[in-house]
């Protein structure tokens, strides 16, 4: 008998014996526990940056557009028609996530005021970094919230006066408020915020409401 028929003879004695004992074929497997692993969320903050408040007015001998450049204290001075004050603080931002985009903007409400002319303006700079664009690089970044007051002479020729060594006649017309209008009057800033917000994807639309 031949090394090729006897081999053949063998694996079929083997199979028979396979199937006769009731033993099937079946899928391997094999399996090993993996080290836990988890992933972190980043986050979003705007922190008002301690003891950064200041104020500042315009000079006496300049108009009512000037840039406020002096010192002023709203807890003893007091404000008149023609000045502009300035109240500045400051924020630093909070920006961690390897693919977080946020906008930063001040909301003017309650900054209205009901004086006529009187306006309350907010504005925020934080340098270098694009306040549209806000991404972690942002990070630790300190932004200048600034609400500017103008309280103007006024909207109508009031540039005359009643005095007669001034040339007037004794009379004042429109532009003039007398006593004790608009006078020992608080003009409020303290309703504004400042909003630091996640941007949408690009894939994202605005919400339409």
């Amino acid at each position: 008998m031949s090394r090729a028929t006897r081999a053949a003879l063998a694996l079929t004695a083997a199979a028979v014996l396979i199937a006769g004992s009731g033993a099937t074929f079946a899928r391997w497997y094999d399996e090993a526990s993996l080290t836990s692993q988890s992933v972190t969320t980043g986050s979003l903050r705007v922190s008002p940056v301690p003891d950064s408040q200041h104020w500042r007015i315009n000079a006496p001998d300049t108009d009512e557009t000037a840039d406020a450049t002096l010192p002023f204290d709203p807890a003893v001075d007091r404000i008149v028609p023609g000045d502009v004050v300035t109240y500045t603080t400051k924020v630093r931002l909070g920006l961690v996530g390897k693919n977080l985009r946020a906008s930063l903007a001040v909301l003017p409400e309650g900054l209205n005021d009901p004086r006529a002319g009187v306006t309350i303006t907010p504005t925020v700079d934080c340098g270098g970094a694009n306040t549209a664009a806000l991404t972690a690089a942002d990070d630790g970044a300190e932004c200048t919230v600034t609400a500017t007051i103008e309280y103007p002479i006024g909207t109508a020729d009031n540039s005359g006066s009643a005095l007669p060594e001034l040339n007037g006649d004794g009379s004042h017309g429109d532009g003039w408020v007398a006593a004790p209008g608009q006078q020992n009057e608080q003009v409020a800033i303290s309703g504004f915020r400042v909003v630091l917000e996640q941007q949408l994807r690009p894939a994202q639309k605005p919400f339409e409401g």
